[in-house]
C-alpha cells in the first residue's frame, strides 16, 4: 500500500518538475539556405524574444540534418569575415530582448550535413535553453 501511495505522490509532482517554456520566450522565423547536395556545412537563422521576466541562456541547438549544431558568429578580421564558436558555446538572452540570428551576425553553424538542404523543404531543430527548457522550431529552407 505504501509503495502505490509513493508513486501517486511521484505523479501528482511530475507537472512541477522540468515545466518549459511556458510561451514568453519564443522563437520565430527559424529559416536557412538551400545547399548543394554535397554541401558540408550550412546555417539556421531565426529571431528569440524573451519576456519570461528573467534573463535566459540558449545552451545549445540540436537538429536530425547535422551531426553538429553550435552557435556560432561572425566577425571582420581586416576583410575577411570569419564565423567563431561563441565563448563557452551558449549565449544570454536578456529579459525584455529580442535576438536576432542573422546572415553576417549571429547562427548555429550546421556541420557534417546529413541530409540536403533544400528550398521549399523544412527540418526541425530545438533550442536548450537553461530556463525555458527546449523549444522545438520548424526551419524553412529558402533559395
Amino acid at each position: 500500500m505504501k509503495k502505490y501511495w509513493l508513486i501517486g505522490v511521484f505523479l501528482l509532482a511530475l507537472p512541477l518538475v522540468g515545466c518549459g517554456n511556458d510561451g514568453s520566450l519564443t522563437v520565430t522565423d527559424a529559416w536557412s539556405r538551400s545547399l548543394p547536395a554535397s554541401a558540408d556545412t550550412g546555417a539556421v537563422y531565426f529571431t528569440i524574444t524573451n519576456h519570461s521576466g528573467q534573463d535566459d541562456i540558449l545552451t545549445g541547438v540540436s537538429v536530425p540534418v547535422a551531426k553538429m549544431a553550435e552557435l556560432h558568429h561572425s566577425t571582420m578580421a581586416g576583410d575577411v569575415m570569419k564565423m567563431e564558436p561563441l565563448p563557452g558555446g551558449v549565449l544570454n538572452i536578456p529579459d525584455g530582448e529580442t535576438v536576432i540570428f542573422e546572415p553576417g551576425g549571429l547562427h548555429v553553424m550546421l556541420m557534417e550535413l546529413t541530409a540536403p538542404l533544400t528550398a521549399g523543404e523544412s527540418f526541425s531543430a530545438t533550442l536548450h535553453f537553461q530556463d525555458a527548457g527546449d523549444i522545438a522550431v520548424t526551419v524553412s529552407v529558402k533559395e
